[in-house]
């Protein structure tokens, strides 16, 4: 089982480029065929429309959505920023918008699109400029996986959070500080991107010559150090895949189902004691958290494709067999993962008021911004 989300995006887009070439030439081929000319047929992919679908996907459907996405995250910091942070809910909140908009920045940089769409998968600058671009790239690539993992492991956090809230009452401000929960936050990100510092070393700027330049060029390429842990690199994704996916996803979807037993049976319970049905049993915080996890787990499900079809949603952008299904499957992974992170902000303006009128604040200055602010920590 190959799981290419730890694999180089470079090469991602690198596919996508080649999907653009063949898309292009089938075209060519059906004018030369009124020709009579011979079309080529050593492509891996025939359909021009699924590869024009792909290219969509990644140059525009993904690039717009995660523009919303970071816009709204944006303001959403403000708005937690804003805040005294003595709640926990807040601080998880917070890191959550600070991962989902510090993800979308980097899985849309700049110096990949420099790279792929401008460069044909290559920097055509000098050298001095092409290593600086190197370097921007690998560091955004690091900000996209830590961040993205960060931000598909913290709903587990939100959960613990919730589940103690909820069976703890009368101990929850013993059991969950502010300073914990920051901690465990720190904990996630120290794993993630100490983990993913490690394999940015896998890759290293090689220059070659373009002779359709007729230049010297800068490109990507695998590192004496990726071939040294072609070994261990299943394990390293394997552990990565369990500690970030699928233990954060499984524990959320038990932990959900438990919080919405114990709110039921809650709700039946006060109804014999009063007689009459309770409307809002429910608190927003909790309204928002669950909102949260609910978008987050079919997220999780998406991107555990390959661990459910691993023929049909193999990821692996290298391999020479790659197939137009497994290409358009892992674009959608990008898309979900992307609508996920972009999505939270609407979360909380829907589901809880008190953030709504916060963020609308933000826009609108009169007399009630104050009291917005105050009543977002109720």
């Amino acid at each position: 089982m190959n799981y290419s989300t730890f694999t180089v995006y470079s090469e991602t887009w690198a596919k996508g480029r080649k999907l653009m070439r063949r898309w292009i030439d089938n075209n060519n081929s059906e004018t030369s065929n009124e020709t009579g000319e011979e079309p080529e047929t050593n492509y891996i992919v025939n359909n021009a429309q699924a590869e024009f679908a792909l290219l969509i996907l990644m140059l525009g459907i993904i690039p717009a959505i995660s523009i919303v996405g970071i816009i709204g995250n944006f303001f959403s910091i403000l708005v937690l920023a804003k805040q005294n942070l003595k709640k926990s809910s807040n601080i998880l909140l917070l890191a959550l918008a600070i991962s989902d908009t510090t993800f979308l920045i980097g899985f849309n940089s700049v110096p990949k699109f420099i790279y792929t769409a401008y460069g044909k998968n290559s920097f055509p600058y000098p050298e001095v400029v092409s290593q600086i671009l190197y370097i921007l790239h690998e560091m955004l690539v690091l900000i996209d996986y830590g961040s993205g993992l960060a931000s598909l492991t913290i709903p587990m956090l939100i959960t613990i959070e919730r589940l103690i809230t909820i069976f703890q009452p009368l101990k929850v401000s013993q059991l969950i500080t502010p300073q914990r929960t920051f901690i465990a936050i720190c904990v996630v990100y120290i794993f993630l991107y100490s983990s993913f510092t490690y394999i940015i070393f896998w890759t290293a700027l090689s220059e070659t010559y373009d002779v359709a330049l007729n230049r010297t060029v800068y490109v990507i390429t695998r590192s004496a150090l990726y071939e040294q842990d072609k070994s261990v690199k299943v394990q390293l994704e394997e552990m990565w895949t369990y500690f970030s996916l699928r233990i954060p996803a499984g524990f959320t979807f038990i932990g959900c189902v438990i919080i919405g037993v114990k709110l039921k049976v809650t709700s039946v319970k006060r109804r014999k004691l009063t007689g009459r049905k309770e409307s809002g049993s429910m608190t927003r915080t909790t309204k928002t958290l669950l909102a949260v996890c609910g978008v987050y787990l079919p997220t999780c499900l998406i991107v555990l494709l390959p661990f459910f079809l691993p023929q049909q949603a193999s990821y692996s952008i290298t391999e020479e067999t790659s197939t137009v299904i497994s290409q358009l499957l892992f674009q959608i992974t990008n898309v979900t993962t992307c609508l996920n992170s972009s999505c939270n902000f609407i979360i909380y303006i829907v589901f809880n008021k008190n953030f709504r009128e916060a963020y609308i604040a933000l826009f609108i200055k009169d007399c009630r911004k104050n009291s917005a602010f105050k009543k977002i920590n109720d």
